[in-house]
């Protein structure tokens, strides 16, 4: 999906069911090679086996901001059932307690750092730093679908929101400030993407879209907007920031290249320039960071392989240098004071399972971590006993460079392990370095981790999403996971009589595909809430595209599929699993939403069927309570057991304990088909 959460969202279903939640040529500072960093893991001491729920433990810290004066930071902490919103006085590490307890809301301060605002789906509440009073500025209407946009920068106590009215078709943001009195200040029937303030607050410069849902930016005139400049609606453009004369605006964009940079475009003669893109020349820009009190941009933040910032100007060129010195390998998120010398530097990362929070000094080029008491007491696992996630490049059999994550054992010998391919779903989404439970979890198991950026993944520029052409049956995106297993065994990591292969969505497709077209290849697959015949899904993601919301069926076209054209869909639909059941010979799971309104559970149960009667070793669960996004904590601890049980039958993983008693009771309620005999007695 590309870089914007609005385009984003619209395949976001077919990601992940969430049941557990060699370089390219010309890359700068290409670092160690792969066989370099895989010595420098089979030397390490080995982890000691640990338990699920060491991995899924949830930080003790919360949400940690800074406030603009550089004073306070407020955070949430968590001690066992009990959340409380707290401060901590930077200068003298004191801490106090705002709430004894308080509910999931995002945090966000005033601009004169006098009030907290606590925004969730529900309103948005005051919080005085002085006395600790707190107020209800605003209760959200559910039919207006009210929500809170962000903190007003040109007004003390006041935040935006906005609304849609279903019956008249209109769309409003409002000022709301701390009394509760609202300003406002845009109405219209299209909805506002995005929009800058000028100096007084008022709103100047907005993104709408059209009729043809191409991005457009409207600058006000008096009372009215006139149209300034658009942008391709395969660009999902946002704004940034305007010059003092209204005429240049700058904007996330991949107007003057394949790859979304920061962009700088003149209103008068449309001419777009790229201000800043990634040195490495692999990843898409995914946000800046503004200094609060000059508006001015500092941070250009990168997604891949790492959450990394580069510096925009002479300072902060100088403070990412020191943080990368400082974080190497870490996925980095800055928070900036006004003064712009306080930032606030959160660390996470692969082996990172709570994130840390650090005060860095630009003046005195210092980094002291924050709530270092308070991280301890979450005990988070020791970082010796994780995995990296070893960045990679490797040739497809066609020639493309397709980008990946490897992960290892600490202290085993690379060739020896089994190796297990998690497929990430989409497919127009990614894999990235961030800590993932489930991936720590497999490797704590003495597994390594193959996660593949198949072509079609985004994150890499508009070229690399597209690049599969549409072509979903046994084209670029199937073949680069099984070309990527291939370069793996050849480099020296694996054991070839240990392969398997795991996906949710679109990434259990891949798994049937798998199944299917390489049927000798893995030991066994499972596939969670994946279509049988993708064709059939991307008709259905076609259909039934209402309101303004950009459609699932111009995304599609725009990524190169062409739903319309039969030709293309039969040569989809020739090659699905639902067509070739018969090569399927490996022992596969499916676990399936009986409410999947994605892909429906008639034909996930047909597919089964069909592999029944060729007497083939598969396993279906079916949820009744599930879609196509799984929720259930339970669903996920029966996830694990069957996973760890098929580990250990088919690459030679430790024995499983038996599953608790709940979890039994769930697979035996649920296990709809047994083929491959996962609920024998043991």
């Amino acid at each position: 999906m590309p870089r914007r959460s609005a385009r984003r969202a619209l395949l976001a279903g077919l990601a992940s069911c969430a049941l557990l939640a060699h370089l390219a040529p010309g890359r700068a500072n290409p670092g160690p090679t792969l066989v370099q960093q895989v010595a420098r893991n089979s030397a390490l001491p080995a982890a000691p086996t640990l338990a699920l729920e060491a991995f899924t433990r949830h930080p003790r810290i919360g949400e940690a901001v800074l406030s603009p004066d550089g004073v306070w930071l407020a955070f949430v902490e968590t001690v066992e059932h009990d959340t409380s919103l707290n401060l901590l006085n930077i200068a003298s590490g004191r801490r106090r307690q705002l709430l004894a307890s308080v509910r999931p809301a995002s945090l966000h301060w005033s601009r004169d750092s006098a009030t907290l605002f606590l925004a969730d789906r529900d309103g948005v509440s005051t919080l005085s730093i002085k006395d600790g009073a707190s107020a209800k500025i605003a209760a959200f209407d559910a039919h207006l679908q009210q929500r809170f946009l962000r903190v007003d920068q040109h007004r003390p106590h006041a935040v935006l929101i906005e609304q849609f009215d279903p019956d008249t078709q209109r769309y409003r943001q409002s000022r709301l400030d701390a009394d509760g009195r609202q300003e406002l200040l845009y109405t219209g029937k299209r909805k506002v993407l995005d929009a800058l303030q000028s100096g007084s607050g008022e709103l100047n410069v907005v993104l709408v879209y059209d009729a043809q849902f191409q991005r457009v930016v409207l600058r006000r005139d008096g009372a009215q907007w006139s149209e300034v400049a658009h942008c391709a609606r395969q660009d999902a453009c946002t704004l940034v920031g305007a010059s003092a004369d209204g005429r240049r605006i700058t904007l996330i964009s991949s107007a003057a290249g394949d790859r979304a940079g920061l962009v700088e475009r003149d209103l008068t003669t449309g001419r777009a320039r790229q201000i800043h893109g990634d040195p490495a020349g692999l990843a898409e820009l995914r946000s800046v960071v503004m200094a609060p009190a000059s508006g001015l941009a500092q941070f250009a933040t990168y997604q891949l392989p790492t959450r990394h910032q580069v510096g925009l100007t002479v300072a902060s060129r100088r403070a990412a240098i020191d943080i990368d010195r400082q974080f190497p390998n870490q996925d980095i998120d800055i928070g900036l004071a006004d003064d712009a010398q306080s930032m606030l530097i959160t660390e996470s990362g692969a082996r990172t399972s709570a994130q840390r929070y650090w005060l860095y000094n630009s003046a005195q080029r210092t980094f002291r971590q924050l709530l270092k008491a308070e991280h301890a007491l979450g005990a988070p696992l020791p970082e010796a006993q994780l995995a990296s996630k070893i960045a990679l490049d490797y040739r497809a059999s066609d020639g493309a460079i397709v980008h990946a994550y490897l992960s290892l054992p600490p202290g085993k010998v690379a060739a020896h392990l089994p190796l297990l391919t998690i497929v990430h779903g989409g497919p127009w989404m990614h894999a990235d370095a961030a800590y993932a439970p489930l991936v720590q979890w497999i490797v704590n198991h003495g597994v390594a981790v193959f996660q593949p950026n198949y072509r079609s993944s985004v994150g890499y520029g508009d070229a690399y999403a597209q690049a599969a052409h549409g072509q979903f049956g046994n084209g670029p995106a199937q073949t680069d996971v099984i070309d990527g297993v291939q370069w793996l065994l050849a480099h020296g990591v694996g054991d070839k009589r240990r392969l398997a292969i795991i996906g949710e969505s679109f990434g259990g497709y891949t798994t049937l595909m798998a199944l299917t077209h390489t049927p000798q290849l893995f030991q066994f697959g499972i596939a969670s809430s994946p279509p049988p015949d993708f064709a059939r899904t991307l008709r259905t993601l076609s259909d039934g595209d209402d309101g303004d919301a950009f459609p699932r069926s111009l995304f599609i076209k725009d990524m190169g599929v062409r739903v319309d054209d039969a030709s293309v869909m039969n040569a989809i639909a020739a090659a699905a699993p639902a067509a070739l059941p018969q090569r399927v010979t490996r022992p596969l799971l499916i676990m399936a939403g009986a409410r999947d309104d994605l892909v429906p559970i008639a034909a996930i149960s047909d597919y089964v069927a069909r592999l029944q009667q060729l007497d083939r070793p598969v396993s279906l669960l079916v949820d009744p309570e599930e879609g196509h996004n799984w929720h259930s904590p339970l669903a996920g601890q029966a996830y694990a057991w069957l996973l760890e049980t098929m580990l250990h039958r088919y690459l030679g993983t430790a024995t499983p304990q038996a599953p608790g008693a709940a979890v039994e009771s769930y697979l035996r309620a649920y296990m709809k088909a047994d083929a491959a005999h996962l609920l024998r007695s043991r």
